[in-house]
């Protein structure tokens, strides 16, 4: 990655936010913004998507100089391009109704961009606070520094393995960029922000994650940064996100993974949405799941041992999912962790 000479002009932001139903939340995330050190964010965007409480209302009485879009209720993906279409500063930084920004977030991040030329979209660190619970940092002993992720680490998810949030709320892209990607696909609200990083990154962008926790995430059930979905529909719609990088798709140009490393990646997402419908009770979906990840390449002795049972017996799965399963994350992580932090050394 290339380091550049510094700018001497101070980068404009456009700050976006999403929101839905948000009036116990939405003051704290824009004291937030208004509170950053940062001096040249020009304008502040809430997007109300189709709140039935009094959001907007909110907004405009206490915030009367952000500007506030109002659309049917089309999911965060929807509210976010809708912010950015509507954006004039150079760079934009979104953040969800339900979190909140550090102080300084927006001055750390825009000085990373401003000196790492090959920097396409930064992510940073993120503080989680579970209902009722103590704040927590993820990683807190990852050595200081910038992390590069390319579309591969992408697949694996080693930036989110390494405590870099794949949360729109911690992310700085330039607007030009997010164009020429083509925003958010509006049809997979659950994971929109981990396919918008997959479709960046298949077309040699660079990911750069900062040591930097920039923002808090408050976890409750509904919350904007988790979906406001559950975990078996993400895992499910993560399986349509990489169906589409397959080297024999329809359009016949996809060369960015060979057919083994396709096939690894999609049982790999395959084996995730099948337990997760085990855990769920829907057997028989997972089971095909399971048969189909059977017929695919890769993955280890467990994992295959556990696609087989899966196939023919999905209940068991279910039954010894707890030591098995745990073990099979556990010893993946650890995997791609030590390589990456091998890599860093």
């Amino acid at each position: 990655m290339q380091i550049a000479e510094g700018e001497t002009s101070m980068p404009t932001i456009s700050v976006v936010i999403p929101t839905y139903n948000a009036t116990d939340t939405i003051e704290r995330a824009l004291n937030s913004v208004y509170a950053q050190s940062y001096p040249n964010i020009i304008e502040v965007i809430v997007v109300d998507d189709g709140s039935t409480d009094e959001t907007a209302n909110t907004v405009a009485d206490a915030f009367p100089q952000a500007t506030i879009i109002r659309q049917e209720n089309r999911g965060c993906g929807a509210a976010r391009n809708a912010g950015v279409k509507a954006a004039k500063g150079q760079h934009i930084a979104f953040l969800d109704a339900d979190d909140e920004w550090t102080p300084e977030h927006i001055a750390a991040m825009v000085g990373v961009k401003r000196w790492c030329v090959g920097a396409g979209l930064l992510l940073c660190q993120e503080f989680r606070q579970m209902t009722e619970g103590a704040v927590d940092l993820k990683r807190p002993w990852l050595t200081a520094g910038l992390y590069t992720f390319d579309f591969r680490d992408c697949l694996n998810q080693l930036n989110f393995a390494l405590g870099f949030s794949s949360c729109p709320s911690g992310w700085l892209i330039s607007r030009e960029l997010f164009n020429t990607v083509g925003g958010f696909d509006e049809s997979l609200m659950p994971v929109d922000d981990v396919e918008f990083m997959l479709r960046l990154s298949s077309l040699g962008f660079t990911i750069v994650g900062v040591t930097h926790p920039g923002f808090t995430v408050y976890w409750r059930e509904h919350s904007m940064s988790r979906g406001g979905v559950g975990p078996t529909r993400s895992a499910l719609t993560l399986c349509d996100v990489i169906r589409p990088f397959a080297p024999s798709g329809s359009s016949g140009a996809n060369t960015i993974l060979t057919p083994g490393e396709y096939q690894a990646f999609l049982k790999k997402a395959l084996c995730a949405a099948a337990q997760s419908l085990v855990a769920g009770g829907r057997l028989k979906e997972a089971q095909e799941l399971f048969r189909e990840a059977r017929f695919l390449q890769g993955g280890s002795l467990q994992m295959r041992l556990g696609v087989t049972l899966g196939a023919l017996m999905p209940r068991l799965v279910g039954w010894f999912s707890s030591r098995f399963w745990f073990s099979l994350r556990r010893t993946l992580f650890r995997r791609q962790l030590a390589k990456r932090l091998s890599q860093t050394r």
